[in-house]
């Protein structure tokens, strides 16, 4: 299949879709295999939403990379839990060698 037209270019600019931050990036080509149910309702949800499957696709990967992303937090960014009072009160020491001996 040959590339974009000039005319080709010249719609999509009238579209407004060049001024759409995720066309505004340099985009890596992939290659990706779907089952054919998969690609027809991809299709399907392109017609009704009138995207190209392309960015359907980006922004579904998009979201999963974001939400990966958010799930990854460092033990320091969880909430504090209220276990009680220390049935003895720990030294600095006796704690590091406690975090260190798990």
């Amino acid at each position: 299949m040959p590339g974009p037209s000039h005319t080709g270019i010249r719609v999509w600019k009238r579209l407004g879709r060049y001024r759409n931050p995720i066309y505004n990036r340099a985009m890596k080509p992939i290659s990706v295999h779907v089952s054919e149910d998969d690609y027809q309702e991809l299709k399907s949800m392109a017609a009704r939403t009138d995207r190209p499957v392309a960015e359907l696709i980006r922004r579904a990967m998009a979201e999963f990379v974001e939400r990966e992303r958010q799930d990854k937090r460092s033990v320091l960014q969880l909430p504090a839990h209220d276990s009680g009072a220390p049935k003895e009160p720990w030294t600095r020491s006796e704690l590091v060698d406690e975090m260190r001996a798990r």
